[in-house]
């Protein structure tokens, strides 16, 4: 097995990953949020419109609906 060595170079503070999501993610999110029709939303709304909508829940709430959306795939009823 072969053995790395890693030095950093530089260290700093991610609040978000950019372009982790896309205007198709939000929309989606949106969607299982029940948001009432979301495609007729600007583009440029899109993100905050999605985070307003997170917020007016309550965290459990809102940790749901973000971890279902991100893997549904994934997880069973419950977890």
């Amino acid at each position: 097995m072969a053995t790395f060595t890693v030095e950093r170079l530089s260290f700093q503070h991610l609040t978000e990953l950019p372009n982790a999501w896309q205007n198709a993610d939000y929309l989606a999110l949106l969607q299982q949020l029940n948001y009432d029709n979301p495609e007729a939303l600007a583009p440029a709304e899109l993100k905050e419109m999605c985070q307003m909508a997170i917020t007016d829940l309550e965290p459990a709430a809102a940790a749901e609906a973000v971890l279902t959306y991100l893997f549904s795939e994934e997880l069973k009823d419950g977890q």
